[in-house]
This record gives C-alpha cells, structure tokens and sequence, in this order.
C-alpha cells in the first residue's frame, strides 16, 4: 500500500484513531497540506474497508515533528 498504519486507537465506541506513516510523503514533497493527506486516506479506506462501511473522516493532523499523519475516524 501507499503508507504504512502504526496503530489505530480506540478512542469512545466508533471512534478511532489511524496513525501513518508518512516519511514518504515529507521525503518527496516540500509540503503536504492536510486536504492532501484526507485524499490519500480517503483512498486507503475505500481499498481496505467495505465500500458500505467506510468511516468517516473526522479530522487530520499532520505531525510534523515526527513525520505522522494523525487521523480520527467514525465508523458507520
């Protein structure tokens, strides 16, 4: 795949938590926005989940000082 998924936290029943990898992305880009990196996940979720379950993005946070794209999600 295009990113590799640290962990997912369980936050409060259907909310979670995907932490990626995202050296990749820093390494080959000067700057990558979180509008981009909700592209790239929204595109990982439609390839991993069932296309009637995918959750829902909540928020992105990009973590720069550790190359972490941060991503809340509710499933349906």
């Amino acid at each position: 795949m295009f990113m590799n998924i640290y962990e997912i936290n369980n936050f409060q029943g259907n909310v979670m938590e995907l932490v990626v990898d995202s050296n990749y992305y820093f390494s080959c880009c000067d700057d990558l926005s979180s509008v981009e990196a909700e592209k790239v996940v929204k595109a990982y979720l439609y390839d991993s989940y069932d296309k009637m379950n995918i959750p829902s993005i909540i928020s992105v946070y990009m973590d720069y000082s550790t190359n972490q794209i941060r991503i809340a999600l509710k499933s349906n």
